[in-house]
Protein backbone atom coordinates (compact mmCIF):
# COMPACT_ATOMS: atom_id res chain seq x y z
CA UNK A 1 0.00 0.00 0.00
CA UNK A 2 1.23 3.26 -1.05
CA UNK A 3 1.58 6.68 1.18
CA UNK A 4 -0.59 7.91 -0.93
CA UNK A 5 -3.40 5.23 -0.50
CA UNK A 6 -2.67 5.39 3.68
CA UNK A 7 -3.03 8.68 3.57
CA UNK A 8 -6.61 8.45 1.29
CA UNK A 9 -7.74 5.60 4.51
CA UNK A 10 -6.83 7.89 7.01
CA UNK A 11 -9.08 10.60 5.45
CA UNK A 12 -12.17 8.46 5.15
CA UNK A 13 -11.99 7.12 8.59
CA UNK A 14 -11.50 10.68 9.35
CA UNK A 15 -14.55 11.64 8.23
CA UNK A 16 -16.71 8.27 8.94
CA UNK A 17 -16.06 8.86 12.68
CA UNK A 18 -16.71 12.28 12.56
CA UNK A 19 -19.56 11.87 10.83
CA UNK A 20 -21.06 8.91 13.19
CA UNK A 21 -19.76 11.63 15.98
CA UNK A 22 -22.08 14.35 14.19
CA UNK A 23 -24.83 11.93 14.07
CA UNK A 24 -24.83 10.84 17.63
CA UNK A 25 -24.05 14.34 18.88
CA UNK A 26 -27.48 15.81 17.45
CA UNK A 27 -29.37 12.54 18.63
CA UNK A 28 -28.29 13.34 21.96
CA UNK A 29 -29.36 16.53 21.54
CA UNK A 30 -32.25 15.71 20.12
CA UNK A 31 -33.82 13.09 22.80
CA UNK A 32 -32.34 15.65 25.88
CA UNK A 33 -35.27 18.68 24.14
CA UNK A 34 -37.54 16.03 23.60
CA UNK A 35 -37.25 15.06 27.21
CA UNK A 36 -37.42 18.36 28.21
CA UNK A 37 -40.71 19.04 26.15
CA UNK A 38 -41.98 15.88 27.73
CA UNK A 39 -41.65 17.02 31.23
CA UNK A 40 -43.30 20.08 30.61
CA UNK A 41 -46.43 18.93 28.69
CA UNK A 42 -46.76 16.57 31.81
CA UNK A 43 -45.94 19.18 34.81
CA UNK A 44 -48.63 21.39 32.93
CA UNK A 45 -50.85 18.41 32.31
CA UNK A 46 -50.34 17.13 35.95
CA UNK A 47 -51.13 21.25 37.21
CA UNK A 48 -55.05 20.76 35.09
CA UNK A 49 -55.23 17.26 36.45
CA UNK A 50 -54.82 18.31 39.86
CA UNK A 51 -56.94 22.22 39.87
CA UNK A 52 -59.82 19.88 37.79
CA UNK A 53 -60.04 17.36 40.50
CA UNK A 54 -59.86 20.35 43.67
CA UNK A 55 -62.69 21.97 41.59
CA UNK A 56 -65.13 18.81 41.68
CA UNK A 57 -64.68 18.65 45.32
CA UNK A 58 -64.69 22.36 46.48
CA UNK A 59 -68.51 21.52 45.98
CA UNK A 60 -68.46 19.09 48.96
CA UNK A 61 -65.77 21.34 50.99
CA UNK A 62 -68.16 23.60 53.74
CA UNK A 63 -64.76 26.02 53.66
CA UNK A 64 -65.14 26.83 49.85
CA UNK A 65 -67.09 29.16 48.22
CA UNK A 66 -68.69 26.71 45.85
CA UNK A 67 -70.08 24.87 48.49
CA UNK A 68 -73.38 23.24 47.54
CA UNK A 69 -75.34 24.61 50.58
CA UNK A 70 -74.26 28.08 49.20
CA UNK A 71 -75.74 30.68 47.16
CA UNK A 72 -79.29 29.23 47.10
CA UNK A 73 -80.46 31.38 44.37
CA UNK A 74 -83.96 29.35 44.13
CA UNK A 75 -84.65 30.39 47.55
CA UNK A 76 -84.50 34.42 46.77
CA UNK A 77 -86.64 33.80 43.59
CA UNK A 78 -89.50 31.75 44.82
CA UNK A 79 -89.86 34.80 47.24
CA UNK A 80 -89.63 37.67 44.94
CA UNK A 81 -92.43 35.46 42.50
CA UNK A 82 -94.47 34.87 45.62
CA UNK A 83 -94.52 38.92 46.27
CA UNK A 84 -95.30 39.52 42.38
CA UNK A 85 -98.06 36.93 42.87
CA UNK A 86 -99.33 38.92 45.87
CA UNK A 87 -99.35 42.33 43.93
CA UNK A 88 -100.95 40.89 41.43
CA UNK A 89 -103.51 38.02 43.12
CA UNK A 90 -106.79 39.04 41.52
CA UNK A 91 -105.43 39.69 38.04
CA UNK A 92 -103.79 36.02 38.41
CA UNK A 93 -106.01 34.18 39.34
CA UNK A 94 -108.81 35.74 37.52
CA UNK A 95 -106.74 34.79 34.35
CA UNK A 96 -105.58 31.55 35.93
CA UNK A 97 -101.98 32.57 34.01
CA UNK A 98 -98.76 33.32 36.02
CA UNK A 99 -95.79 34.24 33.40
CA UNK A 100 -92.49 35.45 34.98
CA UNK A 101 -88.53 35.05 34.15
CA UNK A 102 -86.99 31.94 35.39
CA UNK A 103 -83.92 32.09 37.74
CA UNK A 104 -81.77 28.86 37.39
CA UNK A 105 -79.33 27.97 40.22
CA UNK A 106 -76.03 29.21 40.19
CA UNK A 107 -74.36 25.45 40.47
CA UNK A 108 -75.81 25.25 36.76
CA UNK A 109 -73.43 28.21 35.70
CA UNK A 110 -70.35 26.97 37.82
CA UNK A 111 -70.92 23.57 35.91
CA UNK A 112 -71.27 24.92 31.96
CA UNK A 113 -68.04 27.46 33.01
CA UNK A 114 -66.52 24.31 34.22
CA UNK A 115 -67.42 22.54 30.91
CA UNK A 116 -66.71 25.35 28.41
CA UNK A 117 -62.75 26.11 29.98
CA UNK A 118 -61.98 21.83 29.54
CA UNK A 119 -63.81 21.43 26.40
CA UNK A 120 -60.71 22.22 24.03
CA UNK A 121 -57.53 22.35 26.57
CA UNK A 122 -54.97 21.22 25.51
CA UNK A 123 -52.82 19.85 28.59
CA UNK A 124 -55.82 17.88 29.98
CA UNK A 125 -55.83 14.14 29.08
CA UNK A 126 -58.84 13.56 26.50
CA UNK A 127 -59.66 10.03 29.13
CA UNK A 128 -59.86 12.44 31.88
CA UNK A 129 -61.46 15.04 29.87
CA UNK A 130 -63.88 13.43 28.39
CA UNK A 131 -65.02 11.21 31.80
CA UNK A 132 -65.65 14.70 33.33
CA UNK A 133 -67.65 16.55 30.71
CA UNK A 134 -69.98 13.65 30.56
CA UNK A 135 -70.90 13.76 33.83
CA UNK A 136 -70.95 17.42 34.14
CA UNK A 137 -73.49 18.21 31.34
CA UNK A 138 -75.48 15.24 32.00
CA UNK A 139 -75.54 16.69 35.75
CA UNK A 140 -75.96 20.71 33.96
CA UNK A 141 -78.99 19.30 31.69
CA UNK A 142 -80.89 17.70 34.54
CA UNK A 143 -80.77 20.87 36.54
CA UNK A 144 -81.59 23.05 33.89
CA UNK A 145 -84.89 20.84 32.84
CA UNK A 146 -85.96 19.60 36.22
CA UNK A 147 -85.89 23.21 37.62
CA UNK A 148 -87.86 24.55 34.60
CA UNK A 149 -90.51 22.14 34.63
CA UNK A 150 -90.92 21.90 38.55
CA UNK A 151 -91.10 26.21 38.96
CA UNK A 152 -93.65 26.62 35.66
CA UNK A 153 -95.79 24.16 37.64
CA UNK A 154 -95.60 26.10 40.88
CA UNK A 155 -96.39 28.77 38.84
CA UNK A 156 -99.60 27.34 37.15
CA UNK A 157 -99.96 26.26 41.17
CA UNK A 158 -100.57 30.00 42.28
CA UNK A 159 -102.63 30.58 39.11
CA UNK A 160 -104.56 28.33 40.27
CA UNK A 161 -105.02 29.87 43.39
CA UNK A 162 -103.86 26.27 45.05
CA UNK A 163 -101.22 27.95 47.63
CA UNK A 164 -102.81 29.97 50.61
CA UNK A 165 -100.47 29.09 52.85
CA UNK A 166 -97.18 31.16 54.07
CA UNK A 167 -94.52 31.42 51.69
CA UNK A 168 -91.85 29.59 53.83
CA UNK A 169 -94.16 26.64 53.53
CA UNK A 170 -94.86 26.77 49.89
CA UNK A 171 -90.92 27.10 48.85
CA UNK A 172 -90.33 23.93 51.03
CA UNK A 173 -92.53 22.20 49.08
CA UNK A 174 -91.17 23.68 45.78
CA UNK A 175 -87.34 22.77 46.96
CA UNK A 176 -88.44 18.95 48.12
CA UNK A 177 -90.06 18.30 44.87
CA UNK A 178 -87.14 19.39 43.19
CA UNK A 179 -84.63 17.69 44.92
CA UNK A 180 -86.76 14.08 44.48
CA UNK A 181 -86.67 15.04 41.12
CA UNK A 182 -82.91 15.02 41.43
CA UNK A 183 -82.44 12.01 42.83
CA UNK A 184 -84.92 9.99 40.75
CA UNK A 185 -82.41 11.02 37.56
CA UNK A 186 -79.33 10.47 39.83
CA UNK A 187 -78.36 14.15 40.29
CA UNK A 188 -78.64 14.33 44.22
CA UNK A 189 -76.07 15.48 45.67
CA UNK A 190 -75.05 12.61 47.84
CA UNK A 191 -75.18 11.02 44.25
CA UNK A 192 -73.31 13.52 42.79
CA UNK A 193 -70.66 13.80 46.03
CA UNK A 194 -69.95 9.65 45.08
CA UNK A 195 -69.72 10.49 41.32
CA UNK A 196 -67.28 12.85 42.24
CA UNK A 197 -64.75 10.14 44.19
CA UNK A 198 -65.74 7.98 41.10
CA UNK A 199 -63.82 10.16 38.53
CA UNK A 200 -61.37 11.12 41.35
CA UNK A 201 -60.49 7.54 41.39
CA UNK A 202 -60.54 7.26 37.85
CA UNK A 203 -57.92 10.22 37.86
CA UNK A 204 -55.72 8.13 40.15
CA UNK A 205 -55.46 5.36 38.16
CA UNK A 206 -54.64 7.43 35.27
CA UNK A 207 -51.74 8.80 37.47
CA UNK A 208 -50.40 5.50 38.22
CA UNK A 209 -49.42 4.75 34.78
CA UNK A 210 -46.69 7.38 35.35
CA UNK A 211 -45.46 6.46 38.65
CA UNK A 212 -41.66 5.86 38.33
CA UNK A 213 -41.56 3.31 41.23
CA UNK A 214 -44.36 1.81 39.88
Amino acid sequence: MTIDEILKLVQITFYVVAGTLGILTYLSAKKGLLNTVNTEYHKRAFDKIENLSQELLSEFDPKSENYWANGDTLKGFLKETHEVFEKNKEQILKKKEFHSGIRIPKVFDRLQAIVQGIKSDPFLPKEIRNEVIKHLENRAEKIFGIHIDEINKHLQDLANGKYEGKYEHVSALVHNRINDKLYENNCGISQVEEQVHEIRLFIQKYLENFNPLK
